[in-house]
């Protein structure tokens, strides 16, 4: 049984939902398109947080097929792919220091006062099996840093596990760079450095991290400034793959060719 694709508007946006479902056997199968089209990033970050101060269309795709009698265990048992991109917009410098650890641009930034940045893409990509969505890709790249990662989304336990991995574009003198894991449920998601990846799951591992931040961070490569534009070009290219007849990225902008791919 097929439902008619449903449309609604939500964050400035516009989300399109279509579906499938299968009941003869049991449980039941499900299979959902959804289509997200120019969300607005502020709608889904807290008052009052740094991230407020975040703006840009978010597109995206979620393809997913999975079985049960409600959506959590739909999402428990979800099977497929999906993908977020943003192209343009603009993000908190402060909150991009902060994310690399760098104390001494933090801190000129907070003496000259926190003036947004432009976003030059960020792209997600996540494929799985199970409720268990591998990040395939982790690209956020504005003109002073880029920001990779890798890691998990666990659907079945509604757990995030990522490893965020900061490289500034240009040198600073007094920095604490370090991989920041991104943890927790998805109703307590947390940020703490990680430098040697043992994870943050206790208050012995933090209290490690912390010492072993300490004691790397001269050791850092990433403090040499040696972080390069991303390819957004070829990002974008990925998700035209995924979405050939331009329906998510009608009248997308990229900021031009780089050299540099990132994986």
């Amino acid at each position: 049984m097929s439902f008619a694709p449903a449309s609604f508007g939500v964050a400035n946006g516009r989300v399109e939902i279509f579906s499938t479902f299968d009941g003869s056997s049991r449980p039941s199968k499900v299979k959902i398109d959804a289509r997200l089209l120019q969300l607005d990033l502020q709608r889904f970050l807290a008052k009052g947080s740094l991230g407020q101060k975040a703006a840009g269309p978010v597109r995206g795709r979620i393809v997913i097929t999975g079985t049960g009698q409600s959506f959590r265990e739909l999402m428990a048992t979800a099977t497929g792919n999906s993908f977020f991109t943003m192209s343009g917009g603009q993000i908190s410098a402060l909150l991009i220091e902060l994310a690399g650890l760098d104390v001494a641009h933090a801190l000129g930034v907070l003496v000259s006062g926190d003036k947004p940045i432009p976003i030059r893409c960020a792209f997600l990509d996540l494929q799985g099996k199970d409720g268990q969505m591998a990040v395939k890709t982790l690209v956020f790249d504005t003109p002073t840093s880029i920001i990779s990662g890798e890691g998990n989304i666990d659907l079945r336990d509604e757990k995030v596990n990522i490893v965020v991995i900061p490289a500034p574009k240009r040198f600073s003198p007094l920095s604490l760079r370090s991989y920041v894991r991104v943890a927790g449920d998805f109703k307590n998601i947390s940020a703490f450095p990680d430098p040697i990846k043992t994870g943050t799951d206790s208050l012995v591992k933090k209290i490690f991290n912390v010492l072993a931040l300490l004691v790397s961070s001269p050791l850092q490569p990433r403090d040499l400034g040696q972080g390069k534009d991303a390819d957004c070009d070829a990002l974008i290219a990925t998700v035209q793959r995924q979405d050939p007849q331009r329906i998510i990225l009608k009248d997308v902008q990229t900021p031009g060719k780089s050299t540099t791919a990132v994986r």
